[in-house]
């Protein structure tokens, strides 16, 4: 828990009440305002933690988390809905993840990635449940929901044979997105999934160097390659450490996999992607 000096508000609530109208548990008036604002000064109070867990208690009454799909109250996807997500299944290419290639696709052939394999446990679909939670978090403020994707990314694991690791590390943010939105959302997923499954989180493995634009706004694989190339810097020692990087959605890899080769410059002898959505095989969400 930090204490924070705010600047001026940026954002009516009631647009907000108006765009994500299942949302609410996330616009208590101490997170609502944490969340919008440009600029902060942050003092760690982590010995007031106790606090933290009895605001989200009193924010679980005033305002509940509802189903994304059925509105049953509870979690943003409800365990009868997340059933019916969809699923990235096989065939799927062994690096990237591309739905619908058997083997290796041709793009990860021509330009291998650094990332041992990337994986991600639902589709990226418009108009879904994990559409609409991975967009209330990246832009309406709603950090609360990582904590349920961390939940789908341990159960993830645990119902497969995943690659052994030594510790978590996320897809950074530049550090103007985490001013504008107060949070890095891949680093909450992270957080969450190391907290479920018991395994080390490095906090600050990488640094994203260069601001450049979303992969969602790029319009080819090659353009998105370039978009990161060159983007991040790693910040610890990665010695002889396998590491599961997380994010919350991979559009073709490219990120994951310019992240992944800083990481190995730093020493590490694996780095598997993991993210909560995968976008299809054409690029468009």
């Amino acid at each position: 828990m930090r204490l924070c000096v705010f600047a001026p508000l940026r954002f009516p609530i009631l647009s907000t009440f108006y765009k994500f109208p299942y949302s609410c548990r996330a616009l208590g008036v101490v997170q609502w305002v944490e969340n919008r604002l440009d600029y902060r000064i942050e003092i760690d109070l982590t010995f007031l933690k106790p606090l933290t867990a009895a605001r989200d208690a009193a924010l679980d009454v005033l305002f509940p988390i509802r189903c994304l799909d059925c509105g049953a109250f509870g979690r943003f996807v409800c365990d009868d809905c997340i059933e019916a997500l969809p699923k990235l299944e096989r065939p799927f290419c062994g690096l990237c993840a591309s739905p619908g290639v058997d083997g290796v696709c041709e793009r990860c052939r021509q330009f291998p990635p650094a990332a041992d394999s990337i994986r991600s446990p639902y589709l990226y679909e418009r108009g879904t449940a994990v559409y609409r939670a991975i967009s209330m978090l990246k832009y309406g403020g709603v950090r609360s929901a990582a904590r349920d994707m961390g939940d789908w990314l341990a159960a993830f694991i645990a119902a497969r044979r995943a690659p052994g690791f030594d510790v978590i590390a996320a897809v950074p943010s530049h550090r103007s997105r985490v001013r504008r939105r107060g949070y890095a959302q891949a680093s909450l997923i992270a957080a969450a999934l190391a907290e479920r499954i018991g395994k080390p989180l490095d906090a600050d493995a990488l640094e994203r160097i260069v601001n450049a634009p979303s992969q969602l706004e790029t319009k080819s694989r090659d353009e998105r390659r370039r978009n990161v190339q060159g983007g991040f810097a790693a910040r610890s020692d990665f010695g002889g450490k396998r590491v599961l990087l997380v994010d919350d959605l991979v559009t073709t890899g490219a990120t994951m996999s310019a992240c992944a080769e800083s990481l190995k410059s730093a020493g590490s002898t694996a780095v598997f992607g993991l993210s909560v959505a995968r976008v299809g095989a054409d690029g468009e969400a």
